[in-house]
């Protein structure tokens, strides 16, 4: 049996391929993470640009709309204005995509108001017939509702089952 020491030990650089191989796969997932964020970062770039478009071209008063509010809102408060305008410009795929659907939110309701104004310049009304309101309750319904309620039938019945 031979002695642990004794042992003809290998090379003493054997740990370093792993470590080698090892800071390689690490330079490489930066690497395509990297190209990934950037082919991301243009793709949403673009999609930012085609919804701002967009926006103006349904609604141009959209984007006015939310420069004029915050224009007021470094008026009012300077401090939470320069802030908003921050946001706004670090989360603007996001606003340019709110201020997409407002726009088109807007256009059908437009739409909408519009097909349904028509009724109302054209004074046309649809004709409805008058109901006769119901008479008051008298004293003596009042009387029979309560002694409905006094009536304890429903209790005695009970109360016959148990024995």
């Amino acid at each position: 049996m031979a002695n642990s020491f004794t042992q003809k030990r290998g090379s003493s650089l054997r740990w370093l391929l792993p470590l080698a191989a090892f800071f390689v796969m690490i330079y490489a997932t930066i690497y395509v993470l990297a190209n990934f964020t950037d082919i991301v970062f243009y793709g949403v770039l673009l999609l930012t640009a085609a919804a701002l478009i967009a926006t103006l071209v349904i609604d141009r008063n959209v984007i006015t709309g939310y420069l004029a509010y915050m224009w007021r809102m470094i008026k009012r408060t300077p401090i939470f204005g320069i802030l908003f305008t921050i946001i706004t410009v670090i989360g603007l795929p996001v606003v340019s995509l709110v201020l997409l659907g407002q726009a088109l939110l807007t256009r059908k309701l437009k739409a909408f108001l519009g097909k349904n104004d028509s009724a109302i310049t054209k004074q046309e009304f649809s004709s409805y017939d008058l109901v006769e309101d119901e008479p008051p309750i008298t004293i003596q319904a009042q009387q029979a509702e309560a002694e409905l309620l006094e009536d304890d039938r429903y209790d005695a019945y009970f109360d016959a089952t148990d024995e």
